[in-house]
Order: C-alpha cells, then sequence, then structure tokens
C-alpha cells in the first residue's frame, strides 16, 4: 500500500482504537506489505478498446463488419457479461449500414448491424504537384 494510503488508514484506525506504538508500528508495517488490487480500467473496458482496433482493422479490409467477425477473432472473455459487445460499435468512428440475419450455434436467427468506418473529415493530400 501507499505511504499515504497507509497513514490515511491509521488515522482511521486510532481515531477508533487505542494501539500501543509497537502495535502501531507493526501494523503500519502490515499495510506498506499489503498489496491492493489495481484501481485500472475493468477488464470489460481494455476489451472494448480492443475489439474497436480489431473492427478497425476488418473494417478496413473488407469496407464494413460484424461484431460476429470480431467475436471470431477476439472472443469476449468469460468474466464478461455479453452486453458490453454492444458498446464496439457505439463510437463516432463507425456508422450503421446494414443488417445481417445470421443463424446462431443454438439453431436461432438473430439480426446483427453491418457497420462502415465513417469517412475522414479532413482528406490527406495525396497529389503534391
Amino acid at each position: 500500500m501507499k505511504a499515504d494510503d497507509v497513514e490515511k488508514v491509521m488515522r482511521v484506525i486510532t481515531s477508533m482504537f487505542k494501539l500501543p506504538s509497537d502495535q502501531s508500528s507493526r501494523l503500519k508495517e502490515k499495510l506498506r506489505e499489503l498489496e491492493l488490487s489495481s484501481t485500472t480500467k475493468p477488464l470489460r473496458y481494455s476489451w472494448i478498446e480492443e475489439a474497436r482496433s480489431v473492427a478497425v482493422r476488418i473494417a478496413t479490409d473488407s469496407g464494413e463488419v460484424t461484431i460476429e467477425d470480431v467475436l471470431s477473432e477476439l472472443p469476449l472473455p468469460a468474466d464478461c457479461d455479453p452486453r458490453i459487445v454492444g458498446g464496439v460499435f457505439r463510437h463516432p468512428d463507425f456508422k450503421r449500414i446494414n443488417s445481417r440475419v445470421l443463424k446462431a450455434a443454438d439453431g436461432r436467427y438473430k439480426t446483427v448491424g453491418v457497420f462502415a468506418l465513417v469517412a475522414s473529415r479532413h482528406q490527406p493530400i495525396t497529389d503534391w504537384d
């Protein structure tokens, strides 16, 4: 644990309990050794960002992309809620251009969106003459 956090925790504990100085020192040491879980973004956010990169690549190569295309290359981690796949194309880089009916592995049919990249507002200069 960070030194600043150790001091904050110690203030809370000492405001509630009277600790002898040797126990207080041992508790501080134990708190410093404590490894807390990271406070970075949850996995689903990094998965969505990575899935968007895959979607951009697929759309660049083939002109269009569906969530099924993305999932075939980058499966959703088992500990993520499947509803987060809807966030992949909720980004200004994508526009829905069509729908496609697919047969799912369980035999049911489902409709998925077909997306394309939004044309860049700024066209690169290709003719220098």
